[in-house]
């Protein structure tokens, strides 16, 4: 199967907010990162290490994708207790939801800058060294 679509030798890997802005805002470029990490990790042609690294990348960001329900969800429960949604305060409850929303949101912008991050020390290496087994 054919991945690796995307030119990383032209991926600008240093660590400034044009980089990061351009990869959190566009998805196709996140998903080309996510796709070449998915299927690098069943490449037998790759050493072991690259292979395990990508794993590893993987198993990280799906925990990620999880990580904030359980606290969001805790202190729901918690707001629930103590009778927040009982007193028909409509404005504190939207104000309430839209805090969890942006929390949420900007998780997501963190999980992107850290997929950025670990695919330009993996991705770029791979597709310079190991360019003869990458259809």
């Amino acid at each position: 199967m054919e991945y690796f679509l995307f030119d990383y030798a032209n991926v600008k890997t240093e660590k400034n907010f044009q980089n990061y802005e351009n990869f959190i805002t566009n998805n196709a470029i996140y998903k080309y990162y996510l796709f070449d990490l998915a299927l690098l990790q069943h490449d037998q042609e790759i050493p072991l290490e690259y292979r395990i690294k990508a794993k590893n990348i993987l198993s990280f960001h799906k925990a990620m994708f999880f990580i904030p329900y359980p606290f969001i969800g805790a202190y729901l429960y918690m707001k629930k207790r103590n009778n927040f949604f009982t007193t028909q305060l409509y404005f504190k409850e939207r104000a309430l939801f839209f805090k969890l929303f942006t929390i949420i949101i900007s998780f997501r912008v963190l999980q992107k800058a850290i997929l950025k991050y670990q695919g330009d020390e993996i991705l770029p290496l791979i597709k310079k060294e190991y360019k003869q087994f990458i259809n």
